[in-house]
């Protein structure tokens, strides 16, 4: 589907993020949730 790269470059980032201690899940979530509802608006 549309987006579907950007969202894995984004899910692949938040998890680098977590991975590291530079995010809480919670965090990198929210962050997703948003990047991800922008990308697959019609």
């Amino acid at each position: 589907p549309k987006g579907d790269n950007a969202l894995q470059t984004t899910f692949q980032r938040d998890y680098d993020h977590v991975s590291f201690g530079r995010k809480t899940p919670r965090e990198a979530a929210a962050e997703f949730i948003t990047e991800a509802k922008a990308e697959l608006r019609p």
